[in-house]
């Protein structure tokens, strides 16, 4: 797989072979966008066509809107390349939407990145695609190019909803885990490097484990019950995630009790899976009461 990352990338690249493509923000990379991407392969097999995933680093809505559910993203831009790698694609693009390229008309897009530079015999895009400067590409003006050779994917529904990236984040802020899990596809998680803490936890006979919570993704506070996978094993505990206002912390952390751990994993990497909301984050007066309500915390998990 070749993966581009700039438009000047894009620019020095030799034409490449006949292809097929599909081009949006896939944030989350979630049933409906695997059901576009499983397509896209599926198509570029029987044709005998290279596959393009034309994506971008940052939300397009967030040029235009300071609304976190536009603004903000469901996963990192690095977890949603691991998973659209595992799509094995032949070109990967992933690009800045900025102002430079917002500005780019729908006709422009089309004739010199599309057909010049990308060699696009077939294109797949989904239900509500929109492209170029003021929204005026759509699936009409793509039909009138590509002709039969326009495949339009409708929309995925689940439980009487069209899947999409606002709607999980609609329910991921209002801590309905269960239902992210099924919009995805897969169970959600935040994947860090273990850092050293305030070490205030071990005191009161809760260590626990931290690792940040990224400024990309759209923000959530409460107590979880997770469970935590470190080094192929999986554990279960109880994290706050969010800020810390106990501590006069805002800056965002995922603070992690680990049932039956002893062990220190300074600088290794974990994945933690919030599986279920327990309650709101408190700002406690002393330890006593913190340590206090971590007991209730853990008996509600277990």
């Amino acid at each position: 797989m070749i993966e581009l990352t700039n438009l000047a990338a894009l620019e020095k690249l030799e034409k490449i072979d006949a292809s097929i493509i599909t081009i949006g923000a896939f944030d989350g990379v979630h049933l409906g966008h695997q059901k576009l991407l499983a397509r896209l392969v599926d198509e570029s097999k029987t044709h005998k066509l290279k596959s393009i995933i034309f994506t971008f680093k940052n939300p397009p809505k967030s040029l235009i809107s300071n609304n976190t559910l536009y603004s903000k993203k469901i996963i990192t831009t690095a977890e949603k390349i691991e998973l659209l790698k595992k799509f094995e694609v032949d070109y990967l693009i992933n690009i800045d939407f900025n102002e430079g390229f917002k500005n780019i008309s729908a006709l422009e897009f089309i004739e010199n990145i599309l057909i010049k530079k990308l060699n696009v015999k077939k294109i797949i895009v989904g239900y509500d695609f929109k492209f170029g400067k003021d929204k005026s590409g759509d699936y009409n003006l793509l039909g009138q190019v590509f002709k039969n050779n326009l495949i339009h994917i409708e929309p995925l529904m689940i439980d009487n909803e069209i899947v999409s990236s606002t709607l999980i984040k609609q329910y991921f802020v209002n801590n309905k885990m269960k239902i992210v899990n099924k919009l995805l596809g897969y169970d959600y998680y935040f994947k860090g490097i273990v850092k050293s803490g305030r070490k205030i936890g071990r005191t009161i006979g809760f260590p626990t484990i931290n690792i940040d919570y990224s400024d990309e993704i759209i923000e959530i506070n409460g107590v979880y019950k997770v469970s935590v996978l470190y080094n192929n094993n999986l554990y279960k505990g109880v994290a706050n995630i969010g800020r810390i206002p106990t501590f006069d912390i805002t800056s965002r952390y995922i603070e992690t009790y680990i049932f039956d751990f002893d062990k220190e994993i300074y600088g290794e990497e974990v994945k933690v899976y919030p599986e279920k909301f327990l309650r709101e984050i408190i700002k406690f007066k002393n330890l006593d009461e913190l340590k206090k309500q971590i007991i209730i915390d853990v008996f509600n998990c277990k």
